[in-house]
């Protein structure tokens, strides 16, 4: 375990500020196109990337990784995302969001590893980060300190096995986490080893503290509905996608929302899971949080919802997983595994190509701070 550890850090030491190739041929072809979204994808030649992405599908830049990455943390006031190893993996690199340039390489530290999803703190000195501990099993988040090299600082609990996605409310000191229940190690990769005790649930605690605010928990037969990603509408409601583990051919709820309502199950997915290989990748709601965007990838259909959970559109996209509001109201973007791009009309459901390209994307896709 130790030497794959200094292998990782070695070659993060290595990795180049930028892919110099793809940045100025990005920068040639698209007149430096402003980026605006940032994606995980996998080239043939290039292999493991962080990307970002402009308007009508230009890619600015790529930054190498070492292996598959997952997702992002955008920071709040300055042009700096990092991004995070894919689950079970140990390595961050933060970078320039604008410029692709990388900023410094940090990993869990030892006994640790990342579930692929951090968020910053609203002042944006503290980077938090979902783990989980290799003895125990326990997960927990990390607190970096962003202006010291992402030392870390402390833990906060993760109120149980496996937090996935972390998300701060507009209140900004409430943490919601998505703990997914799912135990995995690195030497065992992503093998799943407790899905007969799976506890997942959705978790709202105290930013400063880590005191327990609530807990939303999964029980009974849906104590395998694994949690796992987040997204927040601009008024603070929390929609949930969910990956079950069960039996294939269970009717389950694959999305759940937590509102003014209280927390409640979308069950209009309950007699579509089988054929949705039971199974979700990215949520997102758009900019007005009017309409939300499930991907689900195995299937290879993207569904537009309203608010309540109801499937007005379905839109085909083939592996597509990547899905993130785009600067227009009822508009998405969204990414397949096979090097497609699209944007989505929620309203209508129809979509316009953006880009096509012999690259795969990657899980998801996330917005830098979009504006109108």
């Amino acid at each position: 375990m130790e030497l794959a550890r200094r292998a990782t850090l070695a070659i993060l030491a290595g990795l180049p500020f930028a892919d110099p190739v793809l940045a100025m041929a990005a920068a040639t072809e698209h007149g430096g196109a402003a980026p605006r979204w940032l994606g995980c994808r996998t080239e043939p030649v290039s292999g493991d990337q962080a990307a970002a992405l402009g308007n009508g599908g230009t890619s600015p830049f790529a930054l190498h990784l070492p292996a598959r990455g997952h997702s992002f943390a955008v920071h709040p006031t300055r042009e700096l995302a990092v991004v995070f190893a894919r689950r079970p993996g140990v390595f961050a690199v933060a970078f320039h969001s604008r410029t692709g340039e990388r900023l410094a390489a940090f990993e869990a530290e030892a006994n640790r590893h990342f579930a692929g999803h951090g968020t910053f703190d609203p002042s944006g000195r503290l980077l938090i980060t979902a783990e989980n501990k290799f003895d125990t099993g326990d997960g927990t988040l990390g607190v970096y300190a962003v202006d010291e090299g992402f030392r870390k600082l402390a833990e906060l609990p993760g109120h149980g096995i496996g937090p996935h996605d972390v998300a701060v409310l507009p209140d900004g000191k409430t943490l919601a986490v998505a703990v997914g229940g799912i135990l995995t190690h690195p030497q065992s990769k992503r093998l799943k080893l407790n899905l007969d005790t799976m506890a997942p649930s959705l978790v709202l605690m105290d930013l400063g503290s880590g005191r327990l605010v609530e807990r939303f928990p999964l029980e009974g037969q849906l104590h395998q509905l694994s949690l796992r990603h987040l997204s927040l509408s601009p008024t603070g409601e929390i929609a949930c996608a969910c990956q079950f583990q069960g039996d294939a051919d269970a009717a389950v709820p694959l999305v759940a929302i937590l509102d003014r309502q209280g927390f409640r199950l979308v069950d209009e997915l309950r007699g579509r899971a089988a054929g949705l290989r039971q199974y979700t990748g990215s949520i997102t709601y758009d900019t007005s949080g009017a309409w939300l965007a499930v991907s689900c990838p195995k299937a290879h259909r993207i569904l537009v919802l309203d608010r309540d959970g109801a499937i007005h559109h379905e839109v085909a996209l083939e592996d597509g997983c990547g899905v993130a509001a785009a600067g227009t109201p009822g508009r998405f973007v969204a990414s397949g595994g096979t090097g497609r791009l699209v944007e989505i009309n929620a309203a209508s459901g129809e979509t316009e190509e953006l880009a096509q390209a012999a690259l795969a994307w990657d899980n998801h896709l996330v917005p830098l701070h979009l504006r109108g």
